[in-house]
């Protein structure tokens, strides 16, 4: 076909090309969909590791790990799903698994928390849960690991504060059973060295004699007992601390810097007019295409 023959086809069928591209421009412009706007809100959390010395290179560099590691937790299906029952919400954690987005700034151990939402008070309240419900989830774990020492040191120390209690219940009655015979002692000793002692009365005399060194024994038994209860005890509550002081020291401190407020809008606009546009050129295109097959069907005729 040469040049004369397009520009005849155009100058017959402009008007279809026209309409054609007025009709795919309107209709391209009208189905565009309703803009759906999507907000964003975001919680920025410190993770702070146990430890009472200033960090290392390397201890910086397994921090950072660790919150990448705490990052893809946040986004686990256990703890999504208890954020949906906690709020109520109508999702599922696939659903919201793919809202939620959470970054590590890089060389530090700061993450923050996305959450985008067709609505902005919704998408911070569920970015400030997500962070709640995860520092909560952590702490338990933390606890768990130190908890079956913890708990049985305490269960020792328990027991062993009422050994302690009832040794030194029975040495003061010792004690005081010691104090008793020693002065009924000594008042027969001083009768003896006035007027004498009867018959009866030295039988008495020996007798309290015999239960003072008894009670001597005992009084001396019960209170390396007790020196022996006292050193286990501190032994006992050394132990006891260390493990508390391990488990502070262990222990993973996520803090909130700045928890989510109602999000911003992040989503644009569909480009209706520039839909319109490209549904015009298309129905123009389209008007062509039929105006060239109309003219070579009557050329065949």
């Amino acid at each position: 076909m040469e040049l004369k023959d397009i520009i005849k086809i155009f100058r017959r069928w402009w008007w279809l090309m026209v309409l054609l591209g007025l009709v795919g421009g309107s209709a391209a412009y009208i189905l565009t969909p309703k803009p759906i706007p999507l907000y964003q809100a975001s919680t920025t959390v410190l993770l702070s590791q146990g430890t009472d010395t200033l960090p290392d290179v390397d201890e910086i560099t397994r921090g950072q790990r660790l919150a990448d590691t705490y990052g893809q937790l946040m986004r686990s299906r256990p703890l999504l799903d208890e954020v949906i029952s906690n709020l109520g919400l109508d999702y599922n954690a696939n659903a919201l698994s793919s809202a939620v987005a959470v970054s590590t700034l890089q060389g530090t151990n700061i993450l923050t928390v996305s959450v985008t939402d067709t609505d902005p008070i919704r998408a911070a309240d569920i970015a400030n849960e997500i962070v709640s419900a995860f520092i909560l989830e952590n702490a338990e774990q933390e606890n768990s690991r130190y908890a079956a020492s913890r708990q049985s040191l305490e269960q020792e120390l328990a027991a062993l504060q009422l050994e302690l209690e009832t040794t030194q219940l029975e040495l003061y009655y010792v004690d005081n059973d010691v104090e008793q015979l020693s002065a009924d002692l000594q008042e027969l000793d001083i009768r003896e060295n006035q007027i004498g002692l009867t018959e009866a009365e030295q039988n008495l005399q020996g007798q309290i004699e015999q239960q003072l060194g008894e009670l001597l024994i005992q009084q001396s038994q019960l209170k390396l007992q007790l020196n022996q209860q006292n050193t286990r005890y501190s032994t006992l509550l050394t132990s006891y601390e260390e493990v508390r002081l391990l488990e502070a020291q262990s222990f993973d401190i996520l803090t909130v810097i700045e928890p989510a407020l109602p999000g911003n809008r992040v989503s644009a606009a569909p480009r209706k007019t520039l839909n319109g546009l490209q549904g015009a050129v298309v129905g123009t295109i389209l008007g062509f295409g039929i105006a060239f097959l109309i003219n070579y069907l009557q050329s065949a005729v």
